[in-house]
């Protein structure tokens, strides 16, 4: 056991993580929604998932709705990958810049920075280009190209877990910033690997 320990400490967050239990936010219950916003999600239809035609998920999609699939975080030094075994996704999290590039192509991941503060990785995304907001509660709220978000990933004391926060910005859906504080929490398995997703449409 000793060994496992010292292993695990060694390897800090650089390790497969599995979802143990998420949160339902408290916003979710009356969201501050902009009126564009509220009348998008009202007539949001489940059917219309891109997710239901294996197109491929974007944030924050992809750290909110990952279910039994693991995700990884991989140390590249000057990036950080995080990859999810839900719809194969990698996302890059650049180390050593401090501002997000008003250069960076819109995409479904959007561009990521992160820093360290103790045992605790923040990472600011922004230039996200992807149709759907996604927490749970709050499915089907449209998301515009000015959305950021703030995650936190903090190991536990006996760093066997990984706590996970995230506060939204969009001024255009949301009429203030919004925080999921412990929305998931990972816990570390290791038998538990990194394998492919394969989409099948219905």
């Amino acid at each position: 056991a000793g060994d496992v320990g010292s292993a695990y400490q060694r390897l800090g967050i650089f390790r497969v993580w599995t979802l143990d239990r998420t949160s339902r936010p408290s916003f979710s219950d009356s969201p501050p929604l902009t009126d564009s916003a509220r009348q998008g999600w009202e007539q949001y239809d489940s059917y219309d998932d891109p997710a239901l035609q294996c197109v491929r998920l974007g944030m924050p999609r992809v750290m909110t709705v990952t279910g039994p699939h693991p995700i990884a975080f991989v140390d590249r030094g000057a990036v950080i990958l995080l990859q999810g075994e839900y719809f194969d996704v990698e996302r890059e999290i650049h180390m050593t810049e401090d501002v997000i590039p008003a250069s960076a192509p819109l995409s479904p991941l959007g561009y990521s920075i992160g820093r360290w503060q103790g045992d605790t990785l923040i990472v600011n995304t922004s230039r996200v280009n992807y149709p759907l907001f996604d927490i749970s509660g709050l499915a089907g709220i449209p998301q515009s190209t000015a959305v950021a978000f703030e995650e936190r990933f903090t190991l536990s004391e006996d760093k066997t877990q990984l706590h996970y926060d995230i506060s939204i910005s969009d001024p255009e859906m949301f009429t203030e910033t919004v925080l999921a504080e412990d929305y998931a929490v990972w816990k570390w398995r290791p038998e538990i690997e990194i394998m492919p997703y394969q989409c099948e449409v219905d």
